[in-house]
């Protein structure tokens, strides 16, 4: 039987944000993710993944492939707008973002991703950090975000970290009297806020947008 949910492995690829080892939320107050109880509302855990254009044509033609089957059973789904949490970086590199909520819909807990290393054991510590690298599946299926925009987003299944970052760079230095940090936009601490996605139920309104618009390849 066909299922809404479609799984991808990609190999190879550089982790950013990765919040594997308990869940976190998005804190409003202090604009970044935070630690937090799996009871707490939107907890989740993620990871985000950089990869090659070569490679992100190729997840992006299966979502696409995967999301005109759900379209052909299912005809309240409407145009595709986008892959949730994708995003074209100026090297020509793509980076993504998967996750898993800590609670399904039923409101049932759900389990934690599988965390292992490059021997398929389990990872001691993972809380490793963003520069690791390594290989994950995760599922993707069809949703609509709170806006209406139909598309793609993913579920982080198993992470295999094969050279594992941990500990702070920053411990190797001093603090320098006078030193000038410049005015920059910190990097999103949160790439995904995509919580309250949930599966199309009634057709939407979505913009004329086309997935090549946002990755040219």
């Amino acid at each position: 039987m066909a299922s809404d949910f479609k799984k991808i492995l990609v190999k190879d690829v550089l982790f950013q944000y990765p919040k594997m080892d308990q869940t976190y939320h998005w804190d409003s107050a202090e604009q970044r993710s935070v630690p937090c109880a799996p009871s707490a509302q939107n907890a989740a855990w993620s990871i985000g993944f950089m990869c090659s254009a070569e490679q992100a044509k190729e997840i992006t033609d299966q979502c696409k492939q995967h999301y005109n089957e759900c379209k052909a059973r299912n005809p309240k789904l409407g145009k595709l707008s986008k892959v949730f949490g994708m995003k074209k970086n100026d090297d020509g590199t793509v980076t993504f973002s998967a996750k898993r909520n800590a609670k399904k819909k039923n409101g049932e807990a759900n389990d934690q991703p599988t965390v292992i290393d490059g021997s398929k054991q389990p990872l001691a510590d993972r809380r490793f950090w963003g520069g690791s690298t390594g290989s994950l599946s995760f599922l993707v299926f069809p949703v609509n975000d709170p806006d209406g925009n139909l598309g793609i987003s993913m579920l982080v299944g198993t992470v295999q970290v094969v050279n594992a970052i941990y500990g702070d760079a920053g411990d190797d230095f001093e603090v320098v009297a006078g030193s000038v940090t410049r005015n920059e936009t910190p990097p999103n601490d949160d790439p995904f806020g995509l919580s309250n996605q949930s599966t199309p139920s009634a057709p939407a309104q979505t913009p004329d947008y086309d997935l090549d618009d946002e990755i040219p390849f």
